[in-house]
């Protein structure tokens, strides 16, 4: 038996609305609203629906769940207030200070925040310069070794 709150009036809601219905001991999405479709609309995010019971839909989350559940399991902890304070650990320096190899080596942060182009072009300038000073120093070896070749042959 499926059973599912009332979605509410208009009026009501201040937020996007998501009814969650249950059906036999499971969540299911069954319905979202309209006020939540446009907000989806207007924030340019495709509202993608998964599998039932097919994580490789869910990638990207499945993956972060993996990611989290690796770090975690590390240290035994004795006080649920304990893996509270490691998740909120965990998802501050995800989002904040660990580098995504996806999102071209910057954080989900700078990404938000729209400094991942700054970063990135300070990081392209960065590797021109290393490869115009390695060339620079190979030129310099190269001319000295050619001149001491030109030395033993004489």
């Amino acid at each position: 038996m499926l059973s599912c709150p009332l979605p509410p009036t208009p009026g009501e809601v201040k937020a996007p609305f998501i009814a969650l219905c249950y059906q036999q001991d499971k969540k299911v999405a069954l319905h979202y609203s309209r006020q939540f479709g446009e907000y989806l609309r207007l924030a340019g995010i495709r509202h993608v629906i998964a599998s039932p019971y097919h994580p490789q839909t869910n990638g990207k989350i499945e993956r972060y769940h993996r990611t989290i559940k690796g770090e975690i399991k590390l240290i035994p902890y004795e006080m649920p207030s304990e893996l509270t304070e490691a998740i909120k650990a965990f998802i501050e320096y995800y989002n904040y200070r660990r580098y995504h190899e996806g999102l071209g080596d910057v954080t989900p942060y700078n990404i938000y925040t729209g400094r991942h182009l700054k970063i990135l072009q300070s990081r392209k300038e960065a590797k021109d310069r290393t490869l115009q000073t390695r060339r620079g120093y190979n030129r310099v070896v190269w001319e000295q070794d050619s001149g001491l070749w030109l030395l033993m042959l004489e």
